[in-house]
């Protein structure tokens, strides 16, 4: 059972730390991220049994997801190989 979700930068959460009892009820507004929460909890589950863009694919706004997610891992991919370059000098 999932007790307990921290999030920071998934859409719109910055800084979510969820607790759940065996019963919780999220509630808010319009717009203040009560849907991206499920979408998170559905990639989490989703990241289990496949592969990144595979989870990311699975969530809603997926075209959106899959253009930041594959423009993230170029960044990071090019930090670490020039994090490799400086190592090899």
């Amino acid at each position: 059972m999932l007790t307990r979700l921290k999030i920071n930068g998934f859409k719109n959460l910055v800084n979510v730390d969820v607790r759940f009892g065996p019963f919780t009820c999220i509630a808010g507004a319009n717009g203040v991220g009560k849907s991206n929460l499920f979408d998170a909890i559905r990639f989490l589950s989703a990241l289990a049994n496949t592969t990144l863009l595979g989870a990311a694919s699975s969530v809603r706004g997926e075209e959106k997801n899959l253009r930041m997610l594959k423009a993230f891992l170029t960044v990071q991919a090019q930090a670490t190989l020039k994090a490799c370059a400086l190592r090899s000098k």
